[in-house]
């Protein structure tokens, strides 16, 4: 394929082949443009960033929770919001407010002070100039409610709270209080999540010997596209933002308060067949990957991803070249 796909934008892109649901083929095109926070506005960064072909996760352990979620998937519903980085208070907050906006949408958690940054002010979580940081992962978040009485939790890397016996442990980070559809013991925060976890789960189907024998790799009966959603359930929109949207974000910079307006992806995917049939299909923007400091010198960076699919044609129609240009 890759002999065949011409990218004649500024940004990464991939052409991958997998099934659908139905097993039938579909040629897939992933399109992410990477940008620099300015004061005048976010702007390409040099160079882009590549196509992220699996998770990257904390620490690089697949053990840990996702920090940075792939790129790559057939199709996502809505649009998946991604908020990477750090909790940042001054010296004497016990705790820090963290919160994220984006049109009528807002979602905001707790983060209490770290143990170390109470008891030594040399610690790794405290700077003399900048008061106390805590970095935002699902490990210090709560386990959350047993998935179906088991022993699996909603977070299986999380914290299991403290309860009236006072066994456990409370989490550093918690909602300031629960978005809509969340309840309050919900595990809280602004990252991505891991396929397996019971969010992404629970849209895959129904999982059976039958089909484990039969027909896997093929989805299962019930298979939801929701299951390629990398967002906190709180944090997925039912459609992409529009470009220039602004996007507040308090309590994950050195300033306090981070703010931009959303740029734009507008790209078209132009396939042409052997017999001389062409097609066209727009990119749609579906995950937006956001670092506050995430930088080459601490300023914000911005991922707008998106794709657009198209099944394979059965009646001999060779594809021959795919292209994407701007729009």
């Amino acid at each position: 394929m890759s002999d065949r796909f011409h990218n004649d934008t500024r940004w990464a892109a991939a052409a991958i082949v997998a099934p659908d649901a139905h097993g039938h083929p579909l040629v897939v095109v992933v399109l992410k443009g990477t940008f620099l926070h300015h004061p005048d506005g976010p702007l390409p960064a040099q160079p882009q960033r590549p196509i992220r072909l699996a998770d990257e996760h904390h620490g690089g352990d697949p053990q840990r929770s996702v920090r940075l979620p792939g790129d790559v998937c057939p199709a996502k519903r809505g649009c998946d919001v991604v908020i990477v980085g750090d909790a940042m208070a001054p010296h004497a907050a016990e705790s820090a407010i963290v919160s994220v906006q984006l049109a009528t949408r807002r979602v905001a958690l707790s983060v209490s002070r770290p143990p170390a940054a109470l008891s030594s002010g040399n610690s790794d979580t405290e700077s003399a100039d900048l008061g106390w940081r805590f970095p935002l992962n699902y490990e210090s978040a709560a386990a959350g409610p047993r998935v179906d009485g088991g022993p699996i939790r909603r977070n299986p890397v999380g914290i299991v709270a403290r309860d009236h016996d006072n066994a456990g442990t409370t989490p550093t980070i918690s909602w300031q209080s629960p978005p809509e559809g969340c309840e309050a013991d919900d595990p809280a925060g602004f990252g991505a999540v891991a396929p397996g976890w019971h969010w992404r789960k629970r849209h895959f189907g129904l999982v059976s010997d039958e089909w484990r024998h039969l027909h896997m790799p093929l989805a299962p009966d019930g298979f939801d596209i929701r299951y390629h959603n990398v967002a906190h359930p709180a944090l997925q929109l039912d459609a992409p933002p529009k470009p220039g949207a602004c996007l507040s974000i308090v309590g994950m910079t050195t300033a306090g308060h981070w703010m931009t307006a959303l740029p734009e992806l507008s790209a078209i995917v132009r396939g042409h067949h052997s017999d001389g049939d062409r097609f066209e299909r727009p990119i749609i923007v579906d995950t937006l990957v956001v670092e506050p400091e995430g930088g080459p010198d601490g300023q914000g960076v911005v991922e707008l991803t998106g794709r657009a699919a198209f099944a394979m044609r059965g009646d001999g129609g060779a594809l021959m070249r795919l292209e994407v240009f701007n729009d």
